[in-house]
């Protein structure tokens, strides 16, 4: 479940809330070298400050690959490594107005496995996106452009065996 809230315009706030599937293919073949593509379906629904609701379906495919730069495993503690993704979103049927419909995102960064537990990440997302508000307001109208810096620290929980108690 995604949860995010945005400024639409001067006058216009909403709150979206985001249940999706999907599934991801990966592939380790070369330890150095990890490959993925997640492919999901989300239901949006966006709840506007006026009170009007929206719905709509959209389908997104994120391909992804990262390589251990100081190590020969992805999997090896005190990894940096390289990481980049593409990802296309592709709406099924109407398009919520909305100020930032996503329509790809690229990102490219670097992160580090300091072990099986903890990881950090840095990288700058290129993100090209459709403005479907036509109210008065300070954003740009039509395509808008975003440069983003995203950081962020990983905590992977540990699981037990089945054999401990």
């Amino acid at each position: 479940m995604y949860v995010a809230r945005t400024r639409q315009s001067n006058d216009l706030k909403s709150f979206e809330y985001r249940p999706w599937a999907g599934f991801r293919l990966f592939s380790n073949v070369n330890k150095r070298w990890l490959i993925s593509n997640v492919t999901r379906a989300e239901v949006r629904i966006f709840v506007a400050s006026d009170r009007t609701v929206s719905r709509a379906i959209r389908f997104r495919n994120r391909s992804y690959a990262s390589v251990a730069l100081n190590r020969s495993s992805m999997t090896q503690n005190r990894n940096l490594f390289l990481f980049g993704y593409f990802e296309a979103f592709v709406s099924a049927g109407d398009e919520i107005k909305e100020r930032f419909f996503n329509q790809f995102k690229y990102k490219l960064g670097f992160g580090y496995r300091h072990n099986y537990n903890w990881r950090a990440t840095i990288g700058i997302i290129y993100q090209d996106a459709k403005n479907n508000v036509t109210v008065p307001s300070q954003l740009p109208t039509d395509q808008i452009t975003n440069f983003i810096i995203e950081w962020g620290i990983v905590y992977v929980i540990p699981q037990k065996d089945k054999d401990q108690k």
